[in-house]
This record gives structure tokens, C-alpha cells and sequence, in this order.
């Protein structure tokens, strides 16, 4: 109906502690505790904006604070703006962990392997003031402490 306000929130890449089996984190943390010197990983290339999950959290409560006027559709992309690699995020995850970095070997095919996704949270943070206070090497930490 006309008289009612439609807001659609994306958050990126979502992690922080307590993490569920089969993450992209959560398989690199393991890798990493049982053999860093080789971890095997669909593709190394595409960059992904990862988001702690309590940066999301109060980003639904910023939006849900500043309600749309009847009839307005809003979007909202919840992120930090920053891409980061599997590559890079493998390699920061093993420095956070303690371990020596290890070969990344590629294991899903070509065309999986360029797709980046990294969010621009501008119309967020002009309309609610959001912006997101953990950084992913903090929220690593807490990831590597919570297992």
C-alpha cells in the first residue's frame, strides 16, 4: 500500500564470534589450527566487505530509529567499504592467529573465482549516521578467542 514504508537492509560478508561451520572464516581458522602450511580454499581473488555482526545489529536498530516516511522505499547497504581478498583474509587471519602463513591453493573453478562484492554504506550512514566500529582484524581476534 501507499501508506506504508518499505526499508531493505544488505548487509556484506557477516562474521564475528560464533561463527557457524562451513563460513569462510570459520573453514580458514580451521585450516590454519590443523595445517597451516597449506590451505585450500574455492578461489583467492574475489574481494568481499566484511561486516562484524554487531556492527550489523546496531545498524538495523540506526535504521529502525529513522523510519521512512509513509510510502518511501529505502535501501540500505550495510559495510565498511573496504574489499579484502580470501587471500589477504587468509593471510591476516594467520598473523591474528600466531601462525605462519601457508600456501593458498585454488580449488573451485574459473569463472567463481572474479566476482568481488564490496558495499557502499553512504546512504546509510547520511540517513542514520551509522558507520561501522570494528575493524576486521579486531573482530579476527575475537574470532580466533571465541573457539
Amino acid at each position: 500500500g501507499e501508506g506504508v514504508a518499505l526499508e531493505i537492509v544488505r548487509p556484506g560478508n557477516v562474521i564475528g564470534p560464533g561463527l557457524k561451520p562451513g563460513t569462510l572464516v570459520w573453514e580458514l581458522r580451521s585450516q590454519l589450527r590443523r595445517s597451516p602450511e597449506r590451505i585450500r580454499v574455492q578461489s583467492l581473488r574475489p574481494r568481499r566487505d566484511y561486516v562484524d555482526g554487531r556492527d550489523v545489529a546496531e545498524a538495523l536498530v540506526a535504521v529502525a530509529r529513522a523510519p521512512a516516511a509513509a510510502g518511501q522505499v529505502r535501501v540500505f547497504n550495510v559495510g565498511t567499504g573496504i574489499g579484502t581478498s580470501v587471500r589477504e583474509l587468509s593471510r591476516l587471519l594467520a598473523e591474528v592467529m600466531g601462525v605462519p602463513p601457508g600456501e593458498c591453493v585454488e580449488t573451485g573453478a574459473e569463472e567463481c573465482r572474479a566476482f568481488d562484492l564490496v558495499l557502499d554504506a553512504g546512504r546509510l550512514r547520511a540517513a542514520t549516521g551509522w558507520t561501522p566500529r570494528r575493524s576486521l582484524r579486531e573482530t579476527l581476534r575475537e574470532v580466533v578467542q571465541d573457539a
